[in-house]
């Protein structure tokens, strides 16, 4: 994956997760399988935006779905890695 993208990802996380900042910069430095959850939600996010300006709802409802999904796994990612 492409350096912006991951930044991009972060980027979007630090947006959603305004409260763990910290532990993200930090899991994003250090953790290779964080950066991937974090791809996958942004990539999943601007998805979901194409496929509402395409008109494509169950597209759109699809993603949704997948996107909780990630949500929840990231705050729970992100309650197991507390900086101290």
């Amino acid at each position: 994956m492409s350096h912006q993208v991951e930044q991009k990802s972060i980027e979007a996380l630090i947006n959603d997760f305004p409260k763990h900042q910290e532990v993200i910069e930090v899991l994003a430095d250090n953790t290779e399988l964080f950066i991937e959850l974090a791809t996958d939600y942004y990539i999943c996010k601007r998805n979901i935006h194409f496929a509402e300006v395409d008109n494509k709802k169950s597209i759109a409802e699809e993603y949704e779905y997948t996107l909780e999904r990630l949500k929840e796994e990231i705050e729970t990612f992100l309650k197991q890695n507390k900086v101290k």
